[in-house]
């Protein structure tokens, strides 16, 4: 049973809390207008405890030691881990990153293909999540990953593209996956036919969601 006042609900962008509160609501839905949460106090503690909660990065692009200290000033998860962070895919048997195809040679065109390789750290395998729902390139700032022409097709190419504002380069993450705004029911995913590991220079692309292991990502 609930004792105590119930949570009052909220919309971001529409239905605004009191003074001293913030709208909490899922992981990951920072910009999207009119998602859904509750009105909760912002803490005046956090509880984090250094080494052994994880980072968190939060819908205003600053860096929290843990949710706890995210919640306390009054910020939203944007996702687990810093706000620039390797991309990695938690399925695969060498757990590899998504990458700019080309490695140390990689350019920054648009339409540039995104695949994945062994991690080695370098800012090609670097990116940022925007609380505008784009996944930024450390390596060419300004260029996120793009569903080509925009279709919500199983197997669509996921590329290198300026940022335009568009709705097929805004993500975001459920449940380990990477799910497009523009196309709720596809995410993220390594091309592996048969589920087979296809090792590195795997083509990235979009897929239907399926919580398979190619479509499953960690950050770090």
């Amino acid at each position: 049973m609930y004792v105590g006042s119930c949570p009052e609900p909220c919309a971001i962008g529409k239905i605004p809390c009191k003074r001293g509160q913030y709208c909490k609501v899922w992981d990951g839905m920072c910009a999207t207008t009119g998602a859904e949460g509750t009105c909760e106090d912002t803490p005046d503690f956090s509880a984090c405890v250094d080494g052994e909660d994880r980072p968190v990065c939060g819908c205003d692009g600053e860096t929290y030691l843990c949710r706890s200290e995210a919640e306390r000033a009054g910020a939203n998860v944007l996702h687990e881990g810093a706000c620039e962070t390797a991309i990695v895919n938690s399925g695969s048997p060498t757990a590899r990153a998504i990458d700019i195809f080309g490695g140390a040679n990689a350019g920054c065109a648009a339409t540039t293909n995104i695949d994945v390789y062994d991690q080695n750290g370098q800012d090609w395998q670097q990116w940022k999540f925007n609380a505008d729902g784009t996944i930024e390139s450390v390596h060419c700032p300004g260029n996120v990953l793009n569903i080509e022409y925009g279709g919500c097709t199983d197997g669509a190419n996921i590329s290198l593209y300026p940022k335009e504002g568009v709705a097929w380069e805004q993500w975001f993450l459920e449940s380990g996956m990477i799910v497009s705004k523009h196309c709720p029911s596809m995410v993220i995913e390594i091309d592996a036919p048969g589920r087979v590991d296809q090792g590195n220079g795997a083509n990235i692309k979009l897929g239907a969601m399926s919580g398979w292991w190619n479509q499953m990502w960690k950050l770090q």
